[in-house]
């Protein structure tokens, strides 16, 4: 099967297809002047801190020699009691896709999130095609998700993931998409810096403090999650991967009914960070055009 695996390696043409996924999902569609601006600084620094080479790409190719008969972590929900008790609609979909395209390459998913956000969660992956199955009949399916409340609480938290890690059949890894870890003093923030459960002075800064193999920056957080299974696709010659974007939409309204809103807006509207319906799907568009234009160089190849 046909693969860019070499042709990234070597700086050929084959990198080319991640740089406009990076790109693409890095596209920034913001109306308010304290946000814009932002995601090309936390790209282009969080790029420059990891080689230089388009970050989708890296990742594609870090994990697909890990994939087989593992299962992948994915983690996601975020809010704050006032104003998104039950979620909202970045994350979710993120997590569906990519666990989409995970089971089409045969590999199980674990997602975790909190009671509060889960119902939601649930409801996004299986409308993006996902099937869920109890933890009996997934550990013997190699395409279905697990999920699963995730405490809340460093007591509770850091006991349940060394019971989860033992039990789990072959971690390959874990990741989180829309969801903070603390910051150095243990505490808990959103992007804009704002406590996530009480008031508080932190002397060590705001940001998250969770150590990583990768971090990709995107301008929705979703896209991020479409872009990586895109990169997934291109890295095994599976072109065709990605789920059509009427099941993509879908996994986007999805958690709405189960009160989750757009965390931009605060509105219960199936659009993303305040991004339109029609930017969603242009988004999704372009990362499909990617696929088939590396597709369309794949197939002239063997000409």
């Amino acid at each position: 099967m046909w693969s860019l695996d070499t042709k990234m390696s070597n700086g050929a043409s084959g990198m080319w297809y991640y740089e406009y996924l990076d790109q693409i999902v890095n596209l920034e569609l913001k109306n308010k002047p304290a946000q814009q601006g932002g995601t090309q600084l936390r790209y282009r620094t969080a790029r420059e801190q990891q080689g230089g080479q388009p970050l989708c790409g890296q990742i594609a190719q870090a994990l697909l020699p890990r994939l087989p008969d593992s299962t992948v972590i994915l983690v996601t929900g975020t809010g704050n009691p006032e104003w998104l008790p039950h979620g909202e609609t970045d994350g979710p979909s993120g997590v569906a896709v990519l666990a989409r395209c995970l089971g089409a390459l045969g590999v199980r998913t674990c997602i975790l999130s909190e009671a509060r956000f889960l119902p939601g969660v649930q409801a996004s992956v299986q409308a993006a095609g996902v099937p869920l199955l109890q933890e009996s009949a997934w550990c013997n399916r190699n395409n279905a998700a697990l999920c699963l409340e995730f405490p809340t609480g460093v007591n509770a938290a850091m006991p349940f993931v060394d019971e989860l890690m033992k039990r789990l059949p072959k971690v390959s890894a874990a990741f989180f998409i829309e969801k903070p870890g603390p910051g150095r003093e243990g505490r808990f923030h959103n992007s804009s810096g704002k406590p996530k459960d009480s008031d508080c002075a932190c002397e060590h800064g705001l940001l998250d403090a969770t150590e990583l193999d990768f971090l990709f920056p995107a301008s929705v957080s979703n896209w991020g999650g479409y872009a990586i299974a895109a990169a997934l696709a291109l890295a095994s010659g599976r072109f065709l991967l990605l789920p059509r974007w009427e099941e993509v939409a879908n996994s986007i309204s999805a958690p709405i009914a189960f009160g989750a809103f757009d965390g931009y807006s605060g509105l219960a509207v199936p659009t993303v960070d305040g991004t339109s319906s029609e930017a969603n799907r242009a988004v999704y568009g372009l990362i499909g055009e990617v696929l088939r234009l590396a597709h369309e160089a794949s197939n002239s190849s063997h000409l």
